[in-house]
C-alpha cells in the first residue's frame, strides 16, 4: 500500500520517498511526497532535507567537578541552546584545581557516529586549548577510547570532528594547563568550559556529511558515511549505495520508465536523463513536458499539444483525438487536411477544396469564396445552381429558346402596331393642316369680302329682300341656284358687279340666272370653308 501511495505521489501525512518509507522531520505541510522536507526542521534535526539528527540533545551527562559559586549543571551542554557566552549561564565549567577534568555524554544506545560539533565560549577562549574528544561503547572517564579529535587555542568557536565509530558514550577530556593573561601567579588551571555538544546521525536510508543523499538498500540501511548497501538494491536502483536509477528508469524515485516516454526518435534514439528523463528531440504528437509523458488534454492535440481542437473545421460534432486531432467525418466546405485546419487556396472551394473556381460559369467577373464559391451575380446562359456548375437540360434550353422567340415576336408586333398608329395620326394631322388657310390667305379672303360688300352697298342691294333697291329689271335681280351635289349656294348680281367674277345667261336662258354648272367668285368663298349666306354676315366680317 505504501508503494502504491508513493507511486501516485500521495504518501500519508508525515511520510515521503520511495515506498513512503521516510519520515518527515518538519511540518507536514512543508514535506513533499517525493523529496521530503525543505527547511523549518523540527528541534534536533537539520540538513537540507531535515535528515540529520542531533542524538545528544537532552541526553544524560556528567562531569568531573564544578567550580564553586557557578552553575553546577552538566546538562547545559545538551539543552539545544547555542548561545555561546558564559555570562548568560548557558555553558558548563569544571573545577580549577583538578589534575585533569572530563565531561561525559550517554547517548542511551549505540550509534554509528559520523560527525560531532563542540561549541566553545566566544567571550573567553583560553580553556579550549588541549581538549580531546573520545567515543566509546562503555563508560569512559579517562583519555581512552576512539579519538575523534582535539582542539587548540586557535580552534574555531564551533569545532567539527569526524568520529566514524559506533559508540554510546562521548567523553571530552582536558589535561593541559592553560594560563590566562590575568593570572599573576602563572600557575594556570586545567578546567574546561564549553556551551554545547552535538552528535549527528543520519536518518535511516540517508548518508553523507549532511545526510542529504539517499540509499535504497534491499535489506537494512546503508552505511551513514559511504552509503554502501551490503544486501543489494531495491528494484529500479543500482550502484554501491543503491542511489542511482538503472538504465531504463529515471526520476527522484527511479519510478519512471525511459521506454514509457513518447520521444520523437525520427532523428535517432533519445538518451534518458536519470533525473529528468528529458527527450533529446522533443515529443511525438499528442504528448508534452520534457520527458514526453503527459498527454494532451481534451481541448488540444498535435505537437506539444499546441493546436486547439476548436481551431478545426470538422463536419458535425466530432471527438478530438489528442494525438492527431483528425476529423474522421470530413471537413466543412472551404477546408481540407486531416485536421481540417487548412483553408482552400484562391483557386478552389467547396468540400475538401476539390472544386476549381475556373469550373464555375458565373456571369461577369466574380470573386470565388473558398467555402461556398457562390456566383452572387448569377450564371451564364445554360447553367444553374449557386455555383453555376449545373448545366441545364436540353429540353429546358429549347423551352427557354421558344419562350424567348415568342416574347421577341410579340414585342416586335406591338412595336409595329404602335408605328402604324403613329403614322396614321401623323397623316391625319398633315392633311388637316393642308385644308386650313394660312394666315395670309385668310386675310385676303376677308379683304375680298369687304370689297364686295362695298359694291353691294353702292348698288343698293337689300340683303333682307334679296334684290337691288329701286330696280326690278332682270339686270338688277339675282337668282339663287343651289348645287345639290356640293350643297353650296351661288349668287348672281347685276351685270356691273357680277361681270367681274361670273358669266351672264345667254338669250335663250332666263335673264339674271347663272348656269348651274358655273361658279362665280362668291362660290369660291365656300371652298375656303366660309359659312353659307356669307352676304347675310358681311356686317359681322
Amino acid at each position: 500500500m505504501a508503494l502504491l501511495f508513493s507511486l501516485l505521489g500521495a504518501c500519508t501525512a508525515g511520510t515521503y520517498g520511495l515506498d513512503c518509507s521516510y519520515t518527515c522531520h518538519c511540518d507536514a505541510l512543508n514535506c513533499d511526497d517525493v523529496t521530503g522536507c525543505s527547511g523549518n526542521c523540527n528541534e534536533g534535526w537539520s540538513g537540507p532535507n531535515c535528515t540529520r539528527e542531533n542524538v545528544a540533545l537532552g541526553k544524560a551527562t556528567t562531569q568531573s567537578s564544578y567550580q564553586p559559586n557557578t552553575w553546577a549543571n552538566s546538562s547545559l551542554a545538551v539543552d539545544g541552546n547555542l548561545t555561546e557566552g558564559f555570562s548568560g549561564r548557558y555553558c558548563i565549567l569544571t573545577g580549577f584545581t583538578d589534575a585533569s577534568t572530563w565531561w561525559q555524554l550517554d547517548l542511551g544506545r549505540k550509534y554509528y557516529t559520523h560527525k560531532l560539533a563542540v561549541h566553545f565560549r566566544t567571550d573567553y577562549n583560553i580553556r579550549r586549548n588541549g581538549v580531546r574528544v573520545y567515543s566509546s561503547v562503555d563508560v569512559n572517564q579517562t583519555n581512552t577510547g576512539h579519538l575523534c579529535g582535539s582542539t587548540t587555542l586557535d580552534s574555531p568557536d564551533v569545532t567539527w570532528m569526524t568520529c566514524n565509530d559506533t559508540a554510546r558514550y562521548i567523553t571530552l577530556y582536558q589535561a593541559t594547563t592553560n594560563i590566562s593573561p590575568g593570572d599573576i601567579t602563572g600557575t594556570g588551571d586545567r578546567a574546561m568550559d564549553f556551551c554545547e555538544v552535538q552528535v549527528f546521525v543520519c536518518d535511516a536510508g540517508t548518508f553523507g556529511d549532511d545526510c542529504s543523499q539517499f540509499c535504497h538498500c534491499l535489506n537494512g540501511t546503508c552505511n551513514y558515511v559511504t552509503g554502501d548497501c551490503t544486501g543489494g538494491c531495491k528494484p529500479n536502483w543500482t550502484g554501491t549505495s543503491c542511489s542511482e536509477c538503472d538504465s531504463d528508469h529515471y526520476g527522484p524515485l527511479c519510478d519512471k520508465s525511459c521506454s514509457g516516454r513518447h520521444c520523437d526518435e525520427s532523428l535517432g534514439k533519445s538518451s534518458c536523463d536519470k533525473l529528468t528523463g528529458r527527450c533529446d528531440n522533443g515529443c511525438t504528437t499528442g504528448w508534452m513536458e520534457q520527458d514526453c509523458t503527459k498527454g494532451c488534454d481534451s481541448e488540444h492535440f498535435g505537437v506539444n499539444c499546441q493546436t486547439a481542437c476548436a481551431d478545426r473545421h470538422c463536419k458535425g460534432e466530432q471527438l478530438c483525438n489528442n494525438e492527431l486531432g483528425h476529423c474522421v467525418g470530413g471537413c466543412l466546405p472551404g477546408w481540407t487536411g486531416l485536421t481540417c485546419t487548412e483553408g482552400c487556396d484562391s483557386e478552389h472551394f467547396g468540400v475538401n477544396c476539390q472544386t476549381a473556381c475556373a469550373d464555375r460559369h458565373c456571369k461577369g467577373e466574380q470573386l470565388c469564396n473558398n467555402e461556398l464559391g457562390h456566383c452572387v451575380g448569377g450564371c451564364l446562359p445554360g447553367w444553374t445552381g449557386l455555383t453555376c456548375t449545373e448545366a441545364l437540360a436540353a429540353t429546358d434550353t429549347e423551352d427557354h429558346g421558344d419562350i424567348i422567340i415568342i416574347a421577341l415576336a410579340a414585342g416586335a408586333g406591338l412595336l409595329l402596331l404602335i408605328l402604324i398608329i403613329v403614322s396614321c395620326i401623323l397623316c391625319w394631322y398633315i392633311r388637316r393642316q393642308k385644308k386650313l388657310p394660312t394666315d395670309r390667305e385668310a386675310t385676303h379672303v376677308k379683304n375680298n369680302i369687304a370689297n364686295k360688300a362695298s359694291v353691294f352697298d353702292a348698288v343698293g342691294y337689300n340683303t333682307e329682300l334679296g334684290k337691288y333697291n329701286g330696280s326690278s329689271t332682270p339686270e338688277n335681280t339675282y337668282s339663287e341656284v343651289e348645287d345639290t351635289t356640293q350643297q353650296k349656294k351661288t349668287y348672281q348680281g347685276t351685270a356691273n358687279v357680277v361681270a367681274q367674277t361670273s358669266h351672264y345667261s345667254t338669250p335663250n336662258e332666263p335673264a339674271g340666272y347663272v348656269n348651274a354648272n358655273q361658279t362665280n367668285g362668291y362660290a369660291k368663298l365656300d371652298s375656303l370653308q366660309v359659312q353659307q349666306n356669307d352676304y347675310a354676315k358681311l356686317g359681322v366680317i
